[in-house]
């Protein structure tokens, strides 16, 4: 952690802004972090101006409401009441904690593969309708987000509405990185 608090901290001081929406595996991350690293903590879900275009940015997982095992633990590690007790406990606690929440939804994730296939991509996926009402709720046509770990850009069709979803991939198994300029995006894989 303090390897990468000190690159992006470089990165900040270079004059790159470095912005951060916590996920899944990181929603613990906090203020005393960002400042180290010199990145600004950004809400999630957000809409920030790119090019003087409203655009919509999450980590994702909110659009994921077929996966219900992991929306109710998405609601327990955002309670301030759990964070609280969870940050009071001895760091080797915390880490056996996390080790143990990975490895019971890697092995809830295999059995989903195992026993259903095709219910398994639809639960760990985006739900369509959710997308859909996403685009409403917010009034942008361009969506950023991760969680899914399926780089790709999506057409949706809301309402009168075209909108693109832009999906990014995971950073251990298939780096992707959004180029976005005046021209458009660009998603692009991260080869070694």
């Amino acid at each position: 952690a303090d390897a990468v608090a000190a690159a992006l901290r470089e990165l900040a001081d270079a004059g790159v802004p470095v912005f951060f929406i916590r996920g899944n595996r990181d929603f613990l991350v906090g203020e005393d972090y960002a400042r180290r690293a010199g990145m600004r903590i950004l809400p999630d879900p957000c809409v920030i101006p790119l090019y003087g275009k409203p655009v919509l940015l999450q980590h994702g997982d909110l659009l994921c409401t077929d996966d219900t095992a992991y929306q109710a633990f998405r609601a327990q590690t955002r309670d301030p009441a759990f964070i609280a007790q969870f940050l009071a406990q001895p760091l080797e606690a915390r880490i056996a904690f996390a080790q143990k929440a990975r490895a019971a939804s890697q092995a809830h994730q295999s059995e989903m593969k195992e026993g259903d296939r095709a219910r398994f991509e639809t639960v760990t996926d985006v739900a369509p309708a959710e997308v859909v009402a996403t685009f409403r709720r917010y009034g942008v046509d361009t969506m950023i987000h991760g969680h899914t770990h399926r780089p790709a850009v999506h057409r949706v069709q809301a309402g009168d509405a075209s909108c693109t979803r832009i999906v990014l991939g995971d950073w251990y198994e298939q780096g992707s990185v959004l180029r976005v300029d005046a021209a458009g995006y660009q998603l692009q894989a991260l080869v070694p």
